[in-house]
């Protein structure tokens, strides 16, 4: 995977890069403690994490969707390819 592809689908290249980020942080943290996150975040968070607006995390996650990397189920979400998301977070 890499970002060409997300900034040919009108997603800005480092705003996926920093959101994917934000999920690969929550990802991780969730490995440490041996355990899943117990609330999911809100866009507005996620938003504000990664100092993009919440309406770019709306098409960043679809088009993470759309590419196999996660899958959202409600307000979960769950990561399908965690390399690949990594190696976008890492940008």
């Amino acid at each position: 995977m890499d970002t060409s592809s997300i900034a040919t689908a009108g997603v800005i290249p480092r705003a996926a890069a920093r959101v994917a980020a934000v999920i690969v942080d929550d990802l991780d943290l969730a490995a440490d403690l041996d355990a899943a996150p117990a609330d999911p975040r809100s866009h507005a968070t996620i938003a504000a994490m990664a100092k993009v607006s919440r309406e770019t995390v709306s098409r960043v996650l679809s088009s993470l969707e759309l590419r196999g990397l996660i899958a959202k189920e409600g307000r979960r979400i769950r990561v399908l390819d965690p390399n690949a998301l990594r190696t976008l977070g890492n940008g």
